[in-house]
């Protein structure tokens, strides 16, 4: 007795009705009969194969899991290092908009919190200023970071502050 084949696929069908089909292969006599040699040696060698690609498979997904689960891990710490920082970092684009990090020691520096920062332009750009911050930009752009650069702007209380910055560029291309 030859052992039963079948296939079994639900398929959607854009018909008038919006209706789900069935569709059950199952082989006829002939496809049976063309099959009988190869018998159980090639049942055998196919689940070896499908064995064979699933393990290989499932072994990079989980060298991928481990390698994401790293990388969120020493984001995490990165994080956690600039949060406790007592400089002030933050990340602004080339127009002076505060992009996506703003920490605790900005906010007291600045007085600014994290929450009005973050998608506003830095402090550190001001209406007086913008052709200085322009200039430091493309400094920094030229020669990939920017040392001991001494500037006064206001805190938001209106105080008056004298910083020292130090810009380096984030490469984006990784």
């Amino acid at each position: 007795e030859m052992a039963s084949y079948e296939a079994r696929q639900q398929i959607e069908v854009g018909d008038v009705n919006n209706g789900q089909w069935a569709i059950t292969m199952v082989p006829n006599q002939l496809f049976q009969q063309a099959n009988a040699n190869n018998g159980n040696l090639g049942n055998l060698l196919m689940a070896l194969v499908l064995c064979g690609l699933v393990s290989v498979c499932f072994f990079f997904m989980q060298k991928s899991s481990a390698a994401e689960k790293s990388h969120k891990e020493a984001n995490l710490k990165i994080r956690a290092l600039i949060d406790s920082s007592p400089l002030a970092i933050f990340v602004v684009n080339t127009e002076g908009v505060v992009t996506e990090l703003w920490n605790e020691a900005a906010e007291e520096m600045f007085g600014w919190s994290r929450e009005e920062a973050i998608g506003s332009v830095s402090p550190v750009v001001q209406d007086n200023n913008i052709s200085e911050f322009k200039q430091l930009m493309q400094d920094c752009i030229e020669d990939g970071k920017l040392k001991d650069q001494e500037v006064k702007r206001d805190r938001k209380d209106g105080s008056e502050g004298i910083f020292l910055l130090n810009i380096g560029t984030i490469d984006r291309d990784e």
